[in-house]
Parts: C-alpha cells; sequence; structure tokens
C-alpha cells in the first residue's frame, strides 16, 4: 500500500523518472486520489 509518508522502497519505480518530488510537480492536488487509486487497482 502506498501512502504519503511510506518508506522510500514504495517509490522506487517513480525515482527513475523523477522521484517524489517530480510526481508532487505534476499531480500536488491529486496525489491522495491518485495514491488511493493506485492501491485499489494494485488490490483488486
Amino acid at each position: 500500500m502506498l501512502s504519503h509518508e511510506s518508506n522510500k522502497s514504495q517509490f522506487r519505480q517513480f525515482d527513475e523518472k523523477g522521484g517524489r518530488g517530480r510526481m508532487y510537480q505534476l499531480y500536488d492536488t491529486q496525489m491522495t486520489q491518485i495514491i488511493e487509486e493506485l492501491n485499489e487497482a494494485t488490490a483488486a
């Protein structure tokens, strides 16, 4: 499960594309929704 305060290993796939900082630059206001949707998709 991903979260805003998760450890760095959960965001490894994003590090290759600029890391969490880049994610927040691109999706700042939508991050909570995106993380929730990713969690739902991976749990299914």
